[in-house]
C-alpha cells in the first residue's frame, strides 16, 4: 500500500495514436486470440516479460520506478496531470516536460535549499516521507540519472513516454 509510481515508454507505430497504442497495449490478449489486423500492426513491438515465474507481453517498457517519491510525483501531477492527481491514469509527458524535471533535479542536487521551491514534497495516504533527507535526495538523483539516459538517446524519436501513478 502506499505510491507507486511509474514512466513507461510506448513505441510510436506508424498508422496508429498513442490512444490506439494505449487501447491495444490493454487488450493485447484478446487481440492476438482473435488475430486481428491490429494484432499484426503492432506484433514486432510486442515485448515478453518475465519476473518471479509470472509470464506477461505488453507494448510498454518500463523506464523508471519510484516508491513514495512524493516529491516525483507531486512535480507531474502539477506539470504534467494539470493539478488532478488521477490516479491510475496514464498521461503523456512530452520531452520539454522531461528537460524541466531533469533540470530541477539537476539545480537541487548542486544546491539541495532550492528542493523546498523546485520539487516540493506532496502529502497524500501511504505518500512517504515529507522530509527533505537522504531519501529525498536519493531519488532525486535516481531521478536525474535516468532522465538523463532518456535524454542522451534518440528515445523520443521512436517511444512516446507516460506516467502513471498507483496509491
Amino acid at each position: 500500500m502506499g505510491l507507486d509510481m511509474y514512466l513507461f515508454a510506448a513505441p510510436k507505430i506508424e498508422g496508429l495514436e498513442l490512444k490506439e497504442i494505449c487501447w491495444s497495449n490493454a487488450n493485447l490478449t484478446t487481440l492476438k486470440k482473435e488475430k486481428s489486423e491490429l494484432y499484426f500492426k503492432i506484433k514486432d513491438y510486442v515485448k515478453h516479460f518475465e519476473e518471479f515465474e509470472f509470464k506477461w507481453e505488453s507494448l510498454f517498457t518500463e523506464v523508471i520506478y519510484w516508491r513514495k517519491a512524493n516529491h516525483i510525483h507531486h512535480w507531474f501531477v502539477q506539470n504534467v496531470q494539470g493539478g488532478i492527481d488521477d490516479n491510475l491514469a496514464l498521461t503523456e509527458v512530452k520531452k520539454v516536460q522531461i528537460v524541466e524535471l531533469y533540470q530541477h533535479c539537476h539545480s537541487i542536487l548542486k544546491d539541495k535549499s532550492k528542493a523546498i521551491n523546485l520539487l516540493p514534497t506532496m502529502y497524500g495516504p501511504f505518500f512517504g516521507s515529507l522530509e527533505y533527507d537522504s531519501i529525498y535526495f536519493d531519488e532525486t538523483e535516481r531521478t536525474l540519472n535516468t532522465l538523463k539516459e532518456v535524454l542522451e538517446d534518440p528515445f523520443f524519436e521512436n517511444n512516446y513516454l507516460l506516467y502513471q501513478s498507483s496509491w
